[in-house]
């Protein structure tokens, strides 16, 4: 029992990361190496007490009820745990400083975290060297109404990122957290949007475009015309079709035609 129980700690324990890795990281590993000794204590003891209790000759019903209670008692004990909201803090240090694995481990984790303070730690993200990691922040801010808080930092990502899958992560994420403000945060996404049509880079040009589609609105229109000027081909028929979409018009692909009719 006792060797099982050993066995059992080592498996549970996460080799000094302080957390389970197998679905309940929020859980000490010290605590669950103990609840797992205790576990297997529990059942050799049920174990002896049954063979007892069929024994005529030593009849033992008490330590069977008594380990069967304990191991509902440890249960309930490990699920309550499991349950309980991660601190954000060492969430955040992991995010910051930990590797690849325990960030990734952190970031599951926030979705735990109630909203405002688990925004804190999705936007530490936002300037993760991995790649992938930012853009499953900035995918995991848009699906959870990012908090107008993350609005300047979510600015920022996507004006300084140059990779190009993880540009209409934070486009999308920019348009959800622009949808919860008013005219002013509009305006500061739709600006954004604008700046990233006079970047060198294709790719962010092409989010530029796509993310005034996205956002739609006279704002969005006028500066949706700047990308009928843009020297790539793509860049500029996605402006036109959105152009054509949100306006309901059809002046081709001349920014002149365009521009003459908004001013009208």
């Amino acid at each position: 029992i006792t060797s099982g129980g050993v066995i059992l700690a080592f498996l549970l324990h996460s080799g000094g990361n302080g957390g389970l890795t197998l679905g309940v990281d929020a859980i000490p590993g010290w605590l669950l190496a103990i609840m797992g000794l205790g576990v297997v204590v529990c059942l050799g003891t049920c174990l002896v007490a049954l063979a007892r209790v069929m024994d005529q000759h030593a009849p033992a019903r008490g330590p069977v009820l008594g380990a069967i209670v304990l191991v509902m008692l440890l249960f309930f004990v490990y699920v309550t745990l499991a349950e309980q909201t991660p601190p954000l803090e060492p969430l955040i240090r992991s995010l910051t400083r930990g590797p690849e694995e325990d960030r990734q481990v952190a970031l599951k984790l926030l979705i735990r975290v109630p909203e405002e303070r688990a925004h804190q730690g999705l936007v530490v993200l936002l300037s993760d060297r991995d790649p992938e990691l930012r853009a499953k922040s900035a995918q995991t801010l848009a699906e959870a109404n990012a908090h107008l808080e993350a609005l300047s930092s979510l600015t920022d990502a996507i004006l300084s990122e140059r990779e190009e899958e993880v540009l209409p992560e934070l486009a999308r994420a920019l348009t959800s957290t622009a949808a919860l403000g008013e005219d002013r945060e509009r305006r500061i996404v739709v600006g954004t949007f604008a700046l990233l049509l006079t970047d060198p880079d294709r790719a962010k040009r092409l989010a530029g475009v796509r993310g005034l589609w996205a956002m739609g609105g006279d704002q969005a229109v006028n500066r949706l015309v700047e990308g009928l000027d843009d020297r790539e081909v793509q860049v500029e028929m996605e402006a036109y079709q959105a152009l054509r979409q949100l306006t309901g018009r059809d002046f081709g692909r001349d920014p002149d035609a365009w521009r003459a009719w908004l001013d009208k």
